[in-house]
């Protein structure tokens, strides 16, 4: 909660309608450091809140956050009628927490046949059927739905699969403004390595406890891969000190080695990825999808983007891949009518469409 400019920022050449200001840089700092599904809200937020009846906050401690010299004091909102998404404080399925009950307290409404290829993806995935699809790609309009049908699809995996599968359900975002190399795969590793749940009151000492985690974590998963740990950085949150085998390699081959560390460490971890906003998502970021979808192994990758004028070519090579799915997620309103749809998985570049499923 602050003051931001909000309006067309530019110049007779360029000109974008954006929002700019401090308040603006911390909320996305905040929603990156949130769970799945979660929401963090800074101290104003809290303040401007606490007379409410209808929303509780659980104070959680303060975190340091890019472009801060000081911890940031954050809240989670939890409502009062305990629905699903705001009181479960792990959304990443897997992790150390007990889910012991689930009360769906929401209704979700349509979609059903969409949701209904989802689950036999997942479950091709969980068979390790090499030829069925393991990639969905879900393409909508801004505002039609996309984040909530994902959420939803989340909403009844982590109550179906908490006790059968040990790995994550992750996710990852491409930025609008962000497009450092593999941008849109950093919130995945700080899942897997669960550095959220790192507590310091200083840079510096995050910084090292950061280092010593992920070392760790290394040493007991992936103990022949530590030398080539430091070439993680761009997807880290620090900068990691050079080894003797990291320092030796090009630029090419360390793009490839981080490849290879992402895949490894995917097919130790992961059961889903969900990558949202991708049509916002840096070039190294979609050549890395396009190598996760091919080389990953049970591993359900779910993209989701808005329409491009001009797709990269990773998402043409997936859209035309024969394990992937494409699901346009259309307006509401056939679903609403009556109409019936039934749920058929889609050949490789045809689109689910209501016209098409009577």
């Amino acid at each position: 909660t602050g003051r931001a400019f909000v309006g067309d920022v530019g110049n007779q050449e360029r000109r974008e309608y954006a929002m700019v200001g401090d308040i603006v840089n911390l909320s996305a700092r905040l929603m990156a450091a949130a769970d799945y599904g979660t929401v963090l809200t800074d101290l104003a937020t809290y303040r401007h809140c606490a007379s409410s009846r209808q929303i509780a906050f659980e104070t959680l401690t303060p975190i340091m956050v890019k472009g801060k010299e000081v911890p940031i004091d954050i809240f989670r909102p939890i409502s009062a009628d305990s629905a699903v998404g705001l009181s479960d404080p792990n959304m990443a399925v897997g992790s150390d927490s007990v889910v012991t009950s689930m009360v769906r307290t929401d209704v979700f409404v349509g979609r059903q046949s969409e949701l209904a290829i989802l689950s036999k993806c997942l479950q091709s995935v969980q068979a390790d059927t090499t030829s069925s699809p393991h990639v969905v790609i879900i393409q909508g309009e801004a505002g039609i739905g996309k984040s909530r049908f994902v959420k939803e699809f989340y909403l009844n995996y982590k109550i179906k699969e908490k006790s059968r599968d040990a790995r994550l359900f992750v996710r990852g975002s491409g930025d609008s403004l962000d497009q450092s190399p593999y941008y849109a795969w950093r919130e995945l590793l700080s899942t897997v390595f669960r550095l959220h749940t790192l507590k310091t009151d200083s840079v510096e000492n995050r910084s090292k406890l950061i280092l010593d985690h992920i070392g760790s974590w290394f040493d007991v998963n992936m103990p022949e891969e530590k030398e080539l740990l430091p070439v993680l950085s761009p997807l880290l949150p620090i900068d990691l000190p050079e080894s003797s085998v990291s320092t030796t390699l090009p630029a090419q081959k360390s793009d490839d080695t981080i490849q290879k560390l992402l895949i490894a460490i995917v097919n130790k971890t992961c059961h889903v990825i969900h990558l949202d906003n991708c049509q916002w998502m840096d070039p190294a970021s979609w050549h890395l999808a396009w190598s996760v979808a091919q080389q990953a192994k049970q591993v359900l990758l779910i993209l989701v983007l808005r329409p491009m004028l001009a797709p990269p070519i990773e998402l043409s090579q997936l859209r035309n891949w024969h394990q992937s799915v494409f699901i346009p997620l259309e307006d509401m309103s056939p679903i609403l009518s009556g109409v019936n749809r039934d749920a058929t998985l889609v050949p490789p570049g045809v689109g689910l469409c209501p016209r098409d499923l009577g």
